[in-house]
């Protein structure tokens, strides 16, 4: 999450709303209404902050940007950071009006100029030279990270099960780095992560069955192991 820029304002929104999703699906109605009061007494909200929330999310509103989110959007939308009329253009670093430092200052709140900088950097955001910065093509796509929509879902999935359960909860990483392959190609990529995935889960339960044969073991309790994979890709674009 950190390495996608996400701030923390943007991981406790994804959290909450991951939570309340959750709690909404153990509360729908016969008639598949929400039971209001049933999600205020599983979250812990009141009556009114459910209301709040239902209504926030039937109208879809933008996610709070982070600070990094704030910068890239100002100086898209603001025409003191634009090169005339053709739009976000390069921006002297240092300096007054229409500087980078100063895009800072009016957004970045309590942040130096030289912390964003790298860290936008280091994502790719923006190029430097000495004296000057410019967005490269994935600063200029960047307005709201569709991370967050997939962290909500990913931790909607892992919190929405019987309360009554122990969750015995495991967080595992692994990454691959390949020569970038076509369209056509990542579509094959992602299906055959679909593929593993469900074979790791079969896998999972062959081993589960098999432990639970060799122990012994003479109840009828069963165990569950829930896996969550979250793919964030890079198209190997140069900047």
């Amino acid at each position: 999450m950190l390495s996608a820029g996400l701030s923390l304002e943007q991981f406790e929104d994804a959290a909450r709303a991951a939570f309340i999703q959750a709690a909404m699906a153990q509360a729908r109605l016969g008639n598949s209404r929400i039971n209001q009061s049933a999600v205020a007494a599983i979250t812990g909200l009141s009556r009114p902050q459910v209301r709040k929330y239902l209504k926030k999310g039937d109208e879809e509103p933008m996610a709070p940007a982070g600070r990094l989110g704030q910068i890239l959007d100002a100086w898209q939308r603001n025409p003191e950071y634009w090169c005339g009329k053709s739009g976000p253009g390069e921006l002297p670093i240092r300096g007054g009006a229409g500087s980078f430092e100063s895009l800072v200052k009016k957004y970045g709140r309590d942040v130096s100029y030289k912390a964003l900088l790298a860290e936008l950097q280091k994502l790719k955001y923006v190029r430097a030279g000495r004296t000057w910065i410019e967005l490269t093509r994935k600063g200029r796509k960047h307005f709201e990270p569709r991370e967050l929509q997939q962290i909500a879902a990913g931790l909607a999935f892992a919190v929405k099960r019987n309360s009554a359960e122990q969750a015995d909860l495991g967080v595992f990483t692994a990454e691959a780095i390949y020569s970038t392959p076509s369209l056509k190609s990542r579509l094959l990529i992602k299906k055959r992560l679909m593929q593993s995935t469900k074979a790791f889960a079969a896998d999972i339960k062959a081993t589960g069955d098999a432990e639970a044969r060799r122990s012994g073991a003479t109840n009828d309790r069963m165990s569950r192991t829930s896996i969550l994979v979250i793919t964030m890709g890079s198209k190997g674009e140069e900047e």
